[in-house]
């Protein structure tokens, strides 16, 4: 089931479902409506749900300098030292970002500073040995809360 932001059950013109595989369902929702939707899933066996959209609200881009002072950054972080990571986010105001686990869960803040070209910001922080990913809470241009997940699950290097 596909819920709305509204809790209803989505439906109607804008909305494709589409079950005449033998293994996967998809339903295609055109122009959705801002919000939180709900994804309820019921059974046995594998499962798995892919979202797809065009947005340009997003992190573009994170990296790491683990050498103070440094300005040369790279894809991953230097466990043990203080790092400084540089996001690139797009369109996203009032942005806050987070360290949070392979599935989702909090495992520290990323105080953000303004970087050095707009939509860049800074943060410093020393990473556990743990993997990690960044996560961006704010609002998009209309007020309505956004989140965006970096994917790439980060492991500090020793």
């Amino acid at each position: 089931y596909i819920l709305d932001p509204s809790g209803a059950l989505a439906g109607g013109d804008a909305v494709t479902y589409r079950s005449t595989f033998r293994a996967e369902r998809m339903v295609i929702v055109r122009q959705p409506q801002p919000g939180m939707w709900t994804v309820r899933v019921a059974g046995s066996g594998v499962a798995g749900v892919t979202v797809q959209a065009k947005s340009p609200l997003g992190i573009a881009g994170v990296e790491f300098s683990g050498a103070p002072g440094s300005t040369t950054f790279t894809p991953l972080p230097t466990f043990g030292v203080e790092n400084t990571a540089r996001l690139r986010i797009g369109r996203i105001a009032q942005p806050r970002a987070s360290q949070v686990s392979g599935v989702g869960e909090p495992v520290g803040s990323l105080p953000l500073s303004p970087g050095e070209t707009a939509g860049t910001y800074l943060s410093r922080f020393q990473p556990d040995a743990g993997g990690f990913r960044v996560m961006v809470v704010g609002r998009d241009d209309q007020g309505f809360d956004v989140q965006r997940m970096y994917a790439p699950l980060f492991a500090p290097l020793r």
